[in-house]
């Protein structure tokens, strides 16, 4: 599971004035258990994402939307990010025993602005590092699509 609980932290919220930027931490994904899509991820296989997403994480590259994409059969779609889309940068990820664990920044583009808000309202949203995987992936449909 995903943070089943939807539980997150605020870190900092920001009181600048023109800003609505919230930091955050979050379980982002639980080794072994099915997600919300009904897949599970090995932890040796969330091991070696999160380890590659480091240097991605320290240069401030690693972006997160503010939803999924609609069609989630579009594996290209659902392997990238798209910047119009953008709500928030992902500044840390590390292993906690089965759990991968994070912290997030929120942006200040139009979607960055609702998480924050979201976030601050104590609105119970969940995480997913649906794009940082390489492995096969059914998201609930027929066929199996690869992720990287």
């Amino acid at each position: 599971m995903v943070n089943p609980l939807l539980e997150y932290k605020i870190v900092e919220g920001s009181g600048s004035v023109g800003s609505n930027k919230v930091i955050a931490e979050a379980v982002f994904q639980k080794c072994d258990d099915p997600n919300a899509n009904g897949h599970s991820f090995p932890r040796k296989v969330l091991a070696a994402a999160v380890e590659e997403a480091k240097e991605n994480i320290r240069n401030r590259h690693f972006l997160g939307e503010l939803d999924h994409p609609d069609n989630i059969k579009d594996v290209n779609r659902i392997a990238t990010v798209s910047l119009k889309n953008v709500s928030h940068l992902i500044t840390s990820l590390d292993m906690d025993g089965n759990y991968v664990v994070g912290k997030f920044e929120t942006l200040d583009t139009p979607n960055g602005m609702i998480l924050a808000s979201l976030l601050k309202d104590r609105i119970k949203t969940g995480v997913s590092i649906r794009a940082i995987t390489d492995q096969d992936i059914s998201y609930g449909t027929d066929t199996i699509n690869k992720i990287t």
